[in-house]
């Protein structure tokens, strides 16, 4: 069998090698057989065979670009063929981190020559995103053109639309620029029109001698010879048939071709090769095709841009139009916001399509209302953008980001986005001084100038930091890129301050950076007249502030003076100083419910506790989750204080929202999935004391939570332990036949008498009923065996006789076994016994992982019918947020989802070889398959986990239903 797994393994796809469960089935065996063939012979599981093949893959995606998110590299990696989720990628997350912080590092570092050809950004000046999103499209590009001694051959891929053939034209000019080759060839041929017919194609791209076929009544020269000393760019490359893709070897290896017909003549050429394509590269082009194109670019589609990158290229293409038209065009706001946000799905050649569209049908209106200027209203717009006007309004926050104006565009006016408004301190700054410089006062008041610019610093800072500086770092990333914003994140990590103040620094200097970049591309330098006080008296502040400019400098390929490392210095020490003030934390409560239950809990908590906070948010039941969890995001941001904000919810869905938000706000969020006023009131008073985290206040409101649930189902006080229980033995004297009752009883039971103790009782001990009274006051007596009757109550009686005989022996042991159950039951009506099954217990020799682990004992579960397949990827995101190692050498995987849980278990694994699992080692393994309502289920495990010796018992079996028995007998004794 080892040699057909061998050879099942070898012929495998190596992005998707096969669990043991599928090698099982194909082998037809079981998966234990396999997993233990594969570790007798140190064959590797299905991860680690991928693993070297997948760091590969991520390796070459992160060289592409530096700063992707581990979100984007999953769906890389899905594009090249492997299935992995994000669950699967973090597991390589610090391999991934620090190979990220390699490359930018090397990037940040490494000495740039600005005369350098490479490193010229104008010659692509009309790509819009070129220092933004499209910056390591354009590195990739650049690279292509200059590698000697003609280029290499590349492949652009992405959406329909996305700018592949600007991009063409783009990297033409650089080439004619750079080869000093004006007259340099630029060859186009949409391979799509030659499809079905390779003998065609061959004679169009290669040429043809005279009589090669019927109808060659002369020489013809082909495409490629056209191109030669220049460029071929194959558009629509993906149609290219197979032959047609191998005809290209031999001038993409040697340079060399034939014209068709040609049997002894060898023609050389020097050309680049462009391809482009929209389809999936592994699966439309030949591999030995694939590999012979070294360069690779994928232009990102229009929705994964910067939007203020698609307001650049709105303007452009009105612009274009103008100038086309030659007439000003009027823009409203409401349009701009319109054609910012609506989906456009064709993405930059359907964004072009619908302004030539709007413009054709204003025009005709123009023409017959004889005005002298375009206006753009929602009469011209296509249907499929009026469609979404509604959506659109929703959008009202990045709206206001991005500071639109009604606006017209002149035809040939370069100067359009002047037009926007600019968070800019440095703007400010020049106007106020050149006011100074206009008059004789004003040179009396330039002694005052450093105070009124601090001042103008405190003003400007705290008004837009009202307006933007709660702003999700996800829409600010959205609007500005991510090398603006992970350039001042990087920085920020030296700074000391408050965690809410941070995030409004983030924004606002990232605003402000935004601002700047695109006045000091302009030309425009703003000299500081703050600078010589501020390199004096505030040194640290200015030497963060000149590492952010010097990582500016290397990202953008721009120069920011020391002047712009002063500005940025200002908002430094402004929020430092901030910092010092910034009032008594303390952590927010926000009530979210339908109809109006929140308002009214809240208000009867604030009267009782004489404390005006917390937050209540009443929604009807009609309204979608979005719009509770937009404006639930919205209250977050405008309350919390840093500390945290727990959620009251009234519906489990809303649970939810807790990671969202604190993924989506980067604010620590805890919600609890259900609220009465109780919990309101124990909310605020908790949340009122300063000293007090969010974990406090949620765990507190959990454990006022179960209080209140044991005392519905117990009539005495909830902190009462139950009674243990009981068998009493009678006889005469309370000795000799009682005694051998007892032993007898013991025997009979077995494992079932753990936990009852047997108390003999004589007729002649006292008051016999006074005494069987004491036994009660500490035990719950099940029954009374014996040889004397004390018709007691409502106890039963069994003569022991009747034991001995056989005839009531059924009935005693039922009995017991319903006390036990009874005893056990939790309040979702499952005992203990019920949560274990000696199928779902796991004996490991040893395990690579704790992340093979959990697969193997969840594909167990699976196999089993207890979870869904989507249990593991819940499990390990759970793992991720925090360790499920518990200490004495026990971990309890779990997941706060119920959805992929089928019915309840415990799985067990049991380890004869230690496994490290983050901060401790591990024999045992409990895997919780269990739901809120198994709480009380759970924590009696845990006691008896924690509490005793019972795991160091279970390491020594050998068999699950020992396994069982074992934890039934401890779980009897507590």
């Amino acid at each position: 069998m080892i040699s057909d797994l061998l050879s099942i393994i070898q012929r495998e796809d190596k992005r998707n090698p096969m669990k043991d469960d599928e090698l099982a089935k194909i082998l037809d065996t079981n998966r234990e057989k396999i997993n233990l063939l594969r570790q007798e012979n140190n064959i590797p599981n299905y991860l680690e065979r991928r693993e070297s093949y997948l760091i590969e893959n991520i390796d070459n995606i992160i060289i592409s670009d530096p700063q992707i998110s581990l979100r984007k590299i999953t769906s890389e990696l899905n594009k090249l063929g492997f299935k992995i989720s994000t669950f699967g990628v973090r597991k390589y997350k610090e391999y991934i981190d620090n190979k990220k912080r390699e490359y930018l590092k090397r990037e940040e570092f490494e000495f740039v020559d600005t005369n350098d050809a490479a490193n010229k950004i104008d010659d692509f000046s009309n790509v819009i995103g070129a220092l933004g999103s499209l910056r390591q499209v354009i590195k990739l590009a650049k690279a292509s053109v200059l590698y000697p001694p003609n280029g290499l051959h590349t492949l652009l891929f992405g959406e329909t639309g996305v700018g592949k053939s600007q991009l063409v034209e783009e990297i033409y000019n650089y080439a004619k620029t750079i080869r000093k080759n004006r007259n340099m060839p630029l060859i186009t041929l949409n391979c799509a029109d030659y499809s079905d017919n390779p003998q065609l194609i061959v004679s169009q791209l290669f040429g043809y001698s005279k009589g090669s076929f019927t109808g060659a009544d002369k020489d013809r020269q082909g495409l490629v010879e056209k191109a030669n000393e220049g460029i071929l760019f194959l558009d629509e490359i993906h149609r290219l048939p197979p032959k047609g893709q191998e005809i290209l070897f031999r001038i993409i290896d040697k340079g060399e071709f034939s014209r068709l017909g040609e049997t002894s003549r060898i023609r050389k050429v020097n050309i680049m090769i462009i391809g482009a394509t929209t389809e999936n590269l592994e699966s439309n082009l030949l591999i030995t095709f694939r590999r012979r194109i070294p360069v690779l670019i994928e232009i990102p589609p229009l929705k994964d841009r910067p939007m203020k990158e698609r307001l650049q290229l709105i303007y452009k293409f009105f612009s274009i139009e103008a100038a086309k038209l030659n007439c000003s065009i009027k823009l409203s706001e409401k349009i701009l916001e319109i054609l910012l946000f609506y989906k456009c799905t064709g993405n930059i050649g359907q964004l072009k399509s619908d302004v030539q569209v709007i413009c054709a049908k204003a025009f005709l209106k123009l023409l017959s209302e004889k005005e002298d200027i375009i206006k753009i209203t929602i009469k011209e717009l296509p249907n499929h953008i009026k469609n979404q006007v509604l959506d659109i309004s929703n959008k009202r926050d990045e709206h206001n980001l991005l500071g639109l104006n009604d606006i017209t565009i002149v035809p040939n006016n370069k100067d359009i986005e002047k037009q926007l408004i600019k968070h800019d301190i440095g703007y400010l700054m020049k106007k106020r001084i050149d006011e100074i410089k206009k008059t004789e006062e004003g040179l009396k008041e330039k002694k005052n100038l450093v105070k009124e610019l601090n001042t103008i610093v405190e003003n400007y800072t705290n008004s837009i930091e009202k307006k933007y500086g709660y702003i999700s770092k996800k829409d600010l990333k959205n609007f500005l890129g991510i090398d603006i914003t992970q350039a001042v994140e990087y920085v920020l990590k030296e700074i000391n301050i408050d965690e809410k103040l941070k995030q409004s620094l983030f924004n606002i200097l990232s605003l402000h950076i935004n601002s700047a970049v695109e006045r000091l591309m302009a030309g425009n330098i703003i000299i500081n007249p703050q600078l010589d006080n501020i390199k004096r008296n505030n040194k640290k502040e200015f030497e963060i502030a000149l590492r952010l400019a010097n990582i500016l400098n290397e990202k953008l390929d721009i120069t920011v003076p020391e002047d712009e490392a002063g500005f940025i210095a200002l908002y430094l020490i402004h929020y430092i100083k901030k910092n010092r003030n910034y009032k008594e934390r303390r952590v927010k409560v926000v009530v979210v419910t339908h109809g109006q239950v929140a308002d009214s809990m809240l208000k009867v908590a604030q009267a009782l506790l004489g404390i005006n906070d917390g937050i209540a948010i009443s929604m009807e039941l009609s309204v979608k989750p979005r719009e509770i969890l937009e404006k639930v995001k919205d209250t977050i941001t405008k309350v919390h204080e840093g500390k945290g904000v727990l959620l009251l919810v009234d519906m489990g869905s809303l649970v939810s929202f807790e990671e969202i938000i604190s993924e989506e706000l980067g604010v620590k969020v805890k919600a609890i999935p259900r609220v009465d006023t109780l919990m309101v009131i124990e909310a605020i008073r908790k949340a009122s004391i300063s000293s007090n985290t969010l974990e406090g206040v949620y765990d507190s409101i959990l454990e006022l939570d179960r209080m209140v649930s044991n005392s519905k189902i117990r009539k005495w006080d909830f902190r009462s332990k139950p009674k243990s229980k009981a068998i009493i033995t009678t006889c005469i004297t309370g000795k000799g036949t009682a005694l051998k009752i007892k032993e007898v009883i013991k025997k009979k039971l077995g494992d079932l008498s753990c936990g009852i103790d047997i108390i003999p009782v004589g007729l002649l001990d006292g008051d016999f009923l006074e005494k069987i009274l004491e036994i009660e006051k500490d035990y719950e007596i099940l029954l009374i065996v014996g040889t004397v009757d004390p018709e007691y109550k409502n106890l039963i009686f069994i003569p022991f006789e009747k034991i001995l005989d056989g005839e009531k022996l059924d009935f005693l042991l039922n009995a017991v076994k319903l006390s036990n159950n009874s005893i056990m039951k939790n309040n979702g009506g499952v005992s203990i016994k019920d949560l274990f099954d000696s199928k779902a217990i796991k004996f490991f020799d040893s395990c690579r992982s704790k992340e093979e682990l959990i697969a193997n004992m969840v594909d167990t579960l699976v196999h089993e019918g207890y979870v869904k397949k989507e249990f593991y990827n819940d499990v390990m995101e759970r793992e991720e947020d925090a360790s499920s190692y518990i200490g004495d050498n026990v971990a309890i995987p779990h997941t706060t989802r119920e959805n992929s849980i089928i019915r309840p278990i415990i799985g067990v694994g049991i380890l004869k070889k230690p496994l490290l699992w983050d901060d401790g080692k591990v024999n045992i393994v409990l895997m919780l398959a269990l739901t809120p309502k198994h709480k009380n289920n759970f924590l009696k495990i845990y006691k008896l986990i924690k509490g005793t010796d019972l795991n160091q018992k279970i390491k020594k079996l050998n068999n699950g239903e020992d396994v069982i028995k074992e934890v039934l007998k401890y779980a009897r004794r507590k």
